[in-house]
């Protein structure tokens, strides 16, 4: 490889000093940077965000859910949301910190 490249290898470090793994191209996150997902089943239509979260035992109450979505801790679909009553259908993935919850119907 010649010393112009700029392609990260595994053992260098991106300019903040933090090891680069699991990156593929163009900087997406490779198979190390996926989160495992969860499938939890709803028996209804649609449910809002901070139910989801109590339902799906992320959140113990309905108050830490919701500082939970204020904090900006929770992202739908790869967003930031910030609606504890946002409605969630099936297909929907809610992500909170290394967990990804995806609605599916029961």
């Amino acid at each position: 490889m010649s010393t112009g490249s700029t392609r990260f290898q595994e053992d260098q470090r991106c300019p903040m000093g933090t090891p680069v793994v699991g990156h593929g191209r163009r900087g997406r996150p490779g198979r190390l940077g996926r989160l495992p997902l969860q499938r939890v089943p709803i028996k209804t239509d649609t449910i809002e965000l901070a139910a989801f979260l109590k339902w799906a035992q992320a959140a113990d109450t309905g108050g830490q859910a919701k500082m939970l979505i204020q904090t900006g801790r929770v992202k739908v679909n790869g967003r930031v949301e910030r609606r504890r009553g946002r409605t969630l259908v099936p297909g929907d993935r809610v992500e909170l910190g290394a967990h990804a919850l995806e609605i599916v119907r029961a």
